[in-house]
């Protein structure tokens, strides 16, 4: 019923959270099945060993009790423009013009880049009924991360340039 619940407030749910809510409930309804000591074969050996919730427990149990399965969120992907050898060709014209008509150093052309580093919890996908058209997930479109910014300069002779964090939370 709790996993039920989430699912319906569309808390995005993963293997380690259903898994959290699983030993959650079973750990305050029934805590003597982790003391619980069990023989089970193994590659052919019998081994003594205790209640866990695997991941092939919760697969199990999320596929067969909850008819659930992972759904993926999509986006559609970027397209490259018809004319991209032109635009390249004419930003690499302009690169060099304004390197020579301003006597620019190399040591001051610098080629950088800037990713967005998540730290958000979560995946990019949820647990939802089998055969769901559309999956819904709280918080979809926030994200908490960082920007880290590196370049590198045309100069081989000068120190390397220091790495930048831009914190974006």
């Amino acid at each position: 019923m709790a996993l039920k619940s989430l699912r319906e407030a569309s808390v995005r749910l993963d293997l380690s959270s259903i898994r959290g809510v699983m030993m959650g409930i079973i750990a305050s309804k029934a805590p003597e099945i982790f003391k619980v000591t069990v023989i089970r074969k193994v590659h052919g050996k019998y081994v003594w060993d205790h209640f866990h919730c695997r991941d092939s427990f919760v697969r199990n149990f999320v596929k067969k009790e909850m008819k659930w399965s992972f759904c993926r969120t999509t986006r559609p992907g970027k397209k490259t423009p018809q004319n991209i050898e032109e635009i390249l060709t004419d930003s690499f014209l302009r690169f060099v013009s304004t390197i020579s008509n301003f006597k620019i150093l190399a040591v001051f052309v610098v080629n950088s880049d800037q990713t967005l580093i998540y730290y958000t919890a979560g995946a990019e996908g949820t647990y939802a009924a089998i055969g769901s058209k559309q999956v819904e997930v709280v918080g979809k479109d926030e994200w908490r991360g960082f920007t880290l910014m590196v370049g590198v300069s045309m100069s081989v002779s000068e120190p390397t340039l220091p790495t930048g964090l831009l914190n974006r939370c």
